[in-house]
């Protein structure tokens, strides 16, 4: 799977996630099937398994996010190109991944993936507290090498509901 269609596919899961119903009424109540999306396996965002690792990989994502940004300062350019973080920019439930330019401390500047030569309207500011996941990509960029907590969470539920 490319990274682009890894990118995509969590972004749905998250994006699921996000707007579901938590009180447990509504449209998602029953929903327990394994769905897919262009022939990519999803799973239903009220699974509670499901829930209980989302929660599990936010935290694991902000517990390791000083690592990441170090990794990321110590990198040249296309190692640094290498990185994503997931961002929910309104409280629909949709997220995005971008890609640090500027990663400080307290405060990340960030573009849409595939932005070569960022303009001003590109820029996303974050504060590290505003990420939900964050990924490296080894130099194929076919799967994350490290972090990607989110994206764990939907293959490890999807293999949990394949039949033995």
């Amino acid at each position: 799977m490319t990274r682009k269609g890894l990118l995509f596919t969590t972004s749905s899961i998250v994006v699921a996630l996000a707007s579901c119903n938590r009180a447990g009424t509504g449209d998602n109540e029953t929903s327990q099937e394994i769905q897919t999306i262009d022939g990519v396996a999803m799973v239903a965002s009220d699974d509670p398994m499901y829930l209980a690792c989302i929660e599990e990989a936010k935290s694991d994502a902000q517990r390791s996010l000083e690592g990441a940004r170090a990794r990321w300062m110590a990198g040249d350019l296309e190692a640094q190109r290498r990185f994503v973080v997931l961002y929910a920019p309104t409280e629909n439930g949709a997220t995005v991944w971008l890609q640090p330019r500027h990663w400080g401390p307290f405060r990340l500047e960030c573009v849409p993936l595939d932005t070569d030569v960022a303009e001003e309207g590109d820029i996303v500011v974050l504060s590290p507290d505003q990420i939900l996941d964050w990924a490296e990509f080894g130099a194929e960029g076919d799967a994350p090498i490290k972090g990607g907590f989110t994206d764990r969470c939907g293959r490890m539920l999807e293999k949990a509901r394949q039949p033995s």
